[in-house]
C-alpha cells in the first residue's frame, strides 16, 4: 500500500530516516504475516514455517509480529543465490 505525501516532512522510524517531498510515494517498511505471505506469493502456513526455521527475520511492536520489507528482500535474495549455486 503506497501513500501520497501532500507536504514535505521528515519521517523518523528509529532505524531509517527519509525525507518525503510532495508527489513522492512512501513504500511500506513492514508487513503482518498475512501481508508478507501475499507480498511473496506463499501461504500463511509457509510464512509460519519460514519464521520457525529462521529463514525470515521478524520483530515485534507491542503484541504484533511484523516482517520488514528488507527481511523479505533478504529471504528472496538468499533463495535465488541458493538456487543459482545448485544449478
Amino acid at each position: 500500500m503506497n501513500r501520497r505525501v501532500a507536504h514535505p516532512q521528515t519521517l523518523h522510524t528509529g532505524f531509517l530516516e527519509c525525507t518525503a517531498m510532495k508527489s513522492h510515494t512512501l513504500t511500506r517498511l513492514a508487513f503482518s504475516k498475512n501481508e508478507a505471505a501475499e507480498q511473496i506469493g506463499v501461504s500463511l502456513a509457509a510464512i509460519d514455517k519460514l519464521i520457525a526455521d529462521r529463514e525470515i527475520r521478524t520483530f515485534t511492536v507491542g503484541r504484533r509480529r511484523l516482517i520488514s520489507a528488507a527481511a523479505l528482500a533478504d529471504f528472496i535474495t538468499a533463495r535465488e543465490a541458493a538456487e543459482q549455486g545448485a544449478a
